[in-house]
């Protein structure tokens, strides 16, 4: 398609850069990152590279811009969730509902864009930013609700949410963590859900 062939719409700024963005998630999810072009998206939003350009100074600004996008728009689903009124059960509930419906699109795009090299630093920026937040606010959380030292609640809330537990944390005291919480929860299971006395 040239240039000449184009419609335009008019779109606010904010609108078009929205456009853009949705089109080079559309491509990444579609056919990957390795040959992203900034072709590739002009065209799928029916626009010019030169419109795209005129936004994007490179297609590194515009994976840095969707990235950024993207991680916003999660930390913002998960903070609404957290916030809202639960015990401790249902915030619970509500986060794993969270991370399970992130397995979709978005999730996919995140770990296609974590694998470009140039947007690696921003990432790692971000995402310890993030999840500290979220580790900060859970670990209040549970020793608030169970009589938990707070590096444990800590650790195994990284766990939980498979995030590196750091260098303080023994591997050992990690191992014996999540054992601790796989059996708890075995037997909280087997509580809620179990036949009763089997003999």
């Amino acid at each position: 398609m040239t240039t000449s062939t184009i419609r335009r719409r008019r779109l606010s700024p904010e609108a078009r850069k929205a456009e853009l963005l949705d089109a080079a998630f559309d491509e990444i999810i579609e056919y990957g990152l390795a040959r992203l072009t900034i072709e590739q998206i002009a065209r799928r939003a029916n626009s010019s590279k030169a419109l795209v350009y005129s936004y994007y100074p490179n297609l590194q600004a515009l994976l840095q811009a969707l990235y950024e996008r993207e991680v916003m728009n999660l930390q913002r689903q998960h903070s609404e969730a957290l916030q809202a009124p639960h015990d401790f059960e249902g915030m619970v509930k509500t986060t794993a509902r969270i991370a399970r419906e992130g397995t979709d699109r978005r999730q996919q795009l995140l770990a296609r864009l974590e694998h470009d090299p140039g947007l690696m630093q921003l990432i790692s920026q971000e995402d310890q930013r993030a999840r500290a937040d979220i580790v900060n606010y859970l670990t209040a959380r549970i020793t608030g609700e169970y009589d938990i030292p707070p590096h444990i609640a800590e650790c195994a809330t990284r766990l939980a949410l498979k995030y590196e537990t750091g260098r303080d944390t023994d591997q050992t005291d990690q191992d014996e963590i999540w054992a601790t919480m796989i059996v708890g929860a075995m037997k909280a299971l087997e509580h809620r859900y179990g036949a009763g006395d089997k003999s």
